[in-house]
């Protein structure tokens, strides 16, 4: 994170008040990917000259919430229009739910990952009736999109920086004590920080609930096998248990990263039976039976819990080696805090 901040000379908080598309001369695909330029009045200069408007090139602004009938509807094959409706929907609510979260649940933050979609995503354009049976193939993402009225974090004026279509940019901001934001903050105004201001550990994984001691029934782990997000994750290695506790069903393959360092102990560790301290709430999204965790599950040895391997975007304060019992006793987060989560 930190690298990521210092590759932008201009980094704004700065509210979308308006959008008009671009020129025609300027629009590679008019009728399915049209583009826009949004004016932004600037409400925090966190890094770059002074001045009170920029304005950002984006894709269509989201819009007003889809129709009833789109909504009755759903996804359908036989409604392109009303596909884009309430696709759009889902990626606004979403975008929405990590920021009025103030960005507690935000996955790419805690976790290292630069990659994420940018901002609110894209806001797919409805195709005129010519252009209804043309297919688009892209590769990787398209120009983010914003919503009038809201405020967003943008970071831009260097040519050489981070693909601006991806990762950490352009986050939309709910909340003044938003994570994110403040994080941002920290490092331009300490530009040689390698990490966030220290934190113990307890404070750190205090934002995922919980904790539960699980042991797995088979652990698996094929160096030869690309997982897509290990592209963005360089250092870590992907590791399959198969789980039987309390917070899973039966048969539930939960594949997590552990840093390289600490991956072949962990395995090592796992096919043995030993213990791990694992928390539910960092179990993220599901496909083909397979639960992918945010945090990789901690060893327990002798009664003592290993964090030595925690990813976090903030220095560790403090020991790194728990008494199991004290981590049993952490309190959790305010759950006022956090969107969705119980």
């Amino acid at each position: 994170m930190a690298e990521f901040v210092g590759l932008y000379p201009e980094i704004y908080l700065a509210r979308a008040v308006s959008a008009a598309r671009a020129p025609v001369d300027e629009q590679p695909f008019p009728d399915l990917e049209p583009l826009y330029d949004y004016q932004f009045d600037i409400v925090e200069v966190l890094r770059g000259p002074d001045q009170n408007r920029i304005v950002q090139r984006g894709a269509t602004p989201f819009s007003n919430p889809p129709s009833v009938s789109c909504l009755q509807q759903g996804q359908s094959l036989d409604s392109r229009a009303c596909n884009v409706e309430v696709t759009n929907m889902t990626r606004r609510n979403w975008a929405h739910q990590l920021a009025d979260a103030g960005h507690r649940d935000w996955s790419s933050f805690h976790s290292m990952s630069p990659y994420a979609q940018a901002g609110m995503g894209a806001a797919e354009a409805v195709p005129a009736e010519n252009a209804e049976d043309l297919i688009l193939i892209s590769c990787g993402g398209k120009t983010p999109s914003f919503e009038i009225g809201e405020t967003f974090l943008i970071m831009r004026g260097n040519p050489d920086a981070w693909d601006e279509r991806f990762g950490l940019n352009y986050q939309l901001i709910t909340r003044e004590d938003d994570l994110w934001l403040a994080g941002v903050r920290y490092l331009v105004e300490n530009p040689d920080a390698s990490f966030l201001q220290e934190r113990p550990v307890s404070d750190i994984l205090a934002e995922f609930g919980t904790p539960e001691v699980v042991t797995f029934e088979t652990c698996e782990h094929d160096p030869d096998e690309v997982l897509y997000d290990e592209v963005y994750m360089a250092g870590f290695s992907g590791m399959r248990p198969v789980a039987r506790f309390s917070c899973l069903e039966d048969d539930t393959i939960v594949t997590f990263h552990q840093r390289d360092e600490f991956a072949s102990e962990a395995l090592t560790h796992c096919q043995s039976g030993g213990a791990f301290v694992l928390f539910p709430e960092a179990l993220g999204f599901e496909r083909d039976n397979e639960t992918y965790a945010l945090m990789p599950p901690f060893p327990v040895r002798d009664g003592v819990v290993d964090f030595s391997h925690l990813p976090s975007q903030w220095s560790i304060a403090g020991p790194s080696q728990i008494p199991l019992q004290d981590v049993l006793n952490w309190p959790t987060r305010d759950t006022e805090d956090a969107v969705g989560t119980p």
